[in-house]
């Protein structure tokens, strides 16, 4: 008869296992030596497994944890800065203040760029009051909070959360949500100074002076701390740099045909000029379409000298020929010449001058019962050192539609008049001027914000 060789296979080992188990089983004493009596002193623990909670690793949710620390190896003086030197945020204008006329010196948060409104910004867990300004234009949706007013002397850490939000807090958070936690529990005094400049450029300067005091009391049930914070930052205009001053971009292509020539509909270039205005003025001899009158030179409808040779205003006052550069596929746009340059209105970082006083206190009356009071009080100074001009032609309607002037105007010589007339203007008549006018708006668009926000509640 064959047998199974499984079986068999089987069998042996539980008979090998059986035989084991009647091996008497003798103590084993070791011996001991003079090394292993010494005590072991422990040098290293490697933990491989934590039940502590820590922002990223116990939610679902992309999450990004910033401490003081990291503020301070990066020489950041603002939360702005900080948070805008992660990959999943955008940039709110400028890394400290905005350009932007209309919010200059404030700076919001923006999750992958989806709008400050879509991203919302707690301070210990809470929300805060919002410093989203009115405008000219009108208020912008959204409850965004200024980065710029929260002390950076008193940050413990900022928890940043992508997504998930929105369940919770409602819309303002569906992109993420910021939650910035300060101190409380802060013991002693703390100064920081810090001053510095762009490398290289010798411009840029960032300078930051605090102080933080608090003390411990009630055996530990209270903590109270205070915190002065003082900030100034220079402005940086958009010439200060050669990217800025060669203004790079995506220009129409003129030789463009279609969509299936082969032909690149865009290209990449530097020198972007807007050839249908300049600081001095362009004449037209007509207000009316297309464009409301502005010189159209793809189509030949602008003046010219007795060469033929465009005109427009120079720094003289006086007519003479001008460089409308290289045409693209867009009549507005044109590839250097002589046109309105944007560059020269505007800046990469407007300037400020932030003074912050914050203090908290806390008192632990039961083992769930915690009453807080927190006093924050903010000021900033902040102007837009370079905004764009105030401008007057065809392309804007209204106040900001071409500059109507007569031509028996008694500034005009008799040479500019006889020219004028010679590309239409008639006798007694009207010609137009298209032109951005005005270096700066400094004046026009200085700002001054304060906030006194005293908060006292229990939980």
């Amino acid at each position: 008869m064959k047998k199974n060789l499984l079986s068999v296979a089987v069998k042996g080992a539980l008979g090998l296992s059986a035989a084991a188990l009647m091996v008497p089983v003798m103590p084993a004493f070791a011996q001991d030596t003079d090394a292993e009596k010494k005590a072991v002193q422990l040098e290293e623990v490697y933990v491989t497994g934590s039940r502590i909670p820590r922002a990223g690793f116990d939610t679902m949710q992309p999450a990004t944890a910033v401490d003081k620390d990291f503020f301070d190896q990066n020489g950041f003086t603002n939360v702005a800065d900080a948070l805008n030197s992660l990959p999943t945020m955008i940039p709110s204008g400028t890394s400290l203040s905005e350009s932007d006329p209309n919010n200059v010196g404030q700076s919001y948060a923006d999750f992958y760029g989806l709008g400050s409104q879509r991203t919302l910004t707690l301070v210990n867990g809470r929300r805060v009051v919002s410093s989203n300004a009115p405008s000219a234009f009108g208020a912008t949706g959204g409850l965004q909070v200024d980065l710029n007013s929260l002390p950076t002397a008193l940050i413990d850490r900022v928890e940043v959360v992508s997504i998930g939000g929105a369940p919770i807090y409602g819309s303002d958070a569906i992109a993420g949500t910021i939650n910035v936690i300060l101190k409380d529990d802060f013991e002693g005094i703390e100064t920081d100074f810090s001053s510095g400049f762009a490398e290289g450029e010798n411009d840029a300067g960032d300078h930051k002076a605090s102080v933080t005091f608090g003390q411990n009391f009630a055996d530990g049930r209270g903590n109270v701390v205070a915190s002065y914070e003082y900030n100034k930052t220079d402005a940086v205009l958009m010439n200060d740099r050669p990217f800025g001053r060669d203004y790079y971009y995506f220009f129409d292509n003129p030789d463009n045909t279609g969509a299936d020539d082969g032909i690149v509909d865009r290209y990449f270039g530097k020198g972007r000029s807007i050839a249908v205005l300049t600081q001095e003025g362009i004449p037209t001899a007509s207000n009316a379409t297309p464009l409301g009158g502005a010189p159209l030179y793809a189509f030949g409808l602008y003046m010219v000298d007795g060469d033929g040779n465009p005109i427009g205003f120079g720094r003289d006052g006086h007519l003479t020929q001008i460089e409308i550069g290289q045409p693209t596929g867009n009549a507005i746009t044109f590839e250097g010449g002589d046109g309105l340059l944007l560059q020269d209105y505007d800046s990469i970082r407007a300037p400020i001058e932030r003074n912050l006083f914050n203090t908290m206190g806390h008192f632990d009356l039961t083992d769930q019962i915690t009453a807080y009071a927190e006093v924050n009080f903010y000021t900033a100074e902040s102007s837009d050192p370079n905004a764009q001009p105030f401008y007057q032609s065809g392309l804007f309607g209204g106040d900001s539609a071409a500059l109507p002037l007569s031509i028996d105007n008694p500034y005009l010589n008799d040479a500019d008049r006889q020219l004028l007339m010679a590309n239409g203007v008639p006798a007694g008549g009207t010609f137009y001027l298209q032109k951005g006018h005005g270096r700066s708006r400094t004046e026009w668009s200085h700002r001054r914000r304060e906030r006194d926000v005293p908060l006292c509640a229990g939980r």
